[in-house]
């Protein structure tokens, strides 16, 4: 699960059910603030908001973003 994407510290691409789930239970279990960002390549609108959601990643790096392609997971 922890595949981090270059240049965002606290943004983990999730490419697995149990990827999802693992996510899940940290957030919860550390009472972390976290993002869970839902994405697909083909998706436009996800292809304009993504580097809004890297920038914002890297001004709150106290949050944890967790990125999913929905056709990997």
């Amino acid at each position: 699960m922890n595949n981090l994407i270059a240049g965002s510290p606290n943004v983990v691409l999730v490419g697995s059910d149990d990827g999802f789930n693992a996510a899940l239970k940290k957030a919860t279990d550390d009472k972390s603030p976290s993002i869970f960002y839902f994405t697909a390549a083909w998706c436009g609108p996800c292809r304009m908001i993504s580097p809004i959601i890297e920038e914002m990643s890297r001004k709150f790096p106290h949050v944890t973003t967790y990125k999913f392609d929905i056709d990997q997971v």
